[in-house]
């Protein structure tokens, strides 16, 4: 059975979502459109979460740096460290995205 996905479907709630992983904890947040429209330039959206584990980590968390009628601009931020008893850190990766208001 095939599978048709609508590319072009109007997401209404939730714009993105910061996750957090690391060896034994998990958690996430949603940033809805809500929170991009109306939320001070410089907040940023992070999963909450009670580890201090370390171990593994996968962190992706968001920076609103602009926004005007039409949308707005994040950074997409992502650190990691090694799955190792003595983690190390990794780079940081950082990617700008666009969100188009409709």
């Amino acid at each position: 059975m095939e599978m048709k996905i609508d590319k072009y479907a109007v997401v209404e709630k939730t714009a993105a979502i910061a996750m957090y992983s690391d060896f034994d904890t998990t958690g996430d947040l949603e940033i809805t459109w809500d929170m991009i429209k109306n939320d001070p330039i410089g907040t940023e959206y992070r999963a909450e979460v009670n580890s201090n584990c370390g171990r593994d980590v996968r962190d992706i968390w968001y920076t609103l740096i602009y926004r005007d009628d039409n949308g707005a601009a994040m950074v997409q931020h992502l650190d990691r460290t090694s799955d190792d008893p003595n983690p190390v850190n990794l780079a940081r990766v950082d990617m700008l995205k666009w969100y188009q208001f409709i």
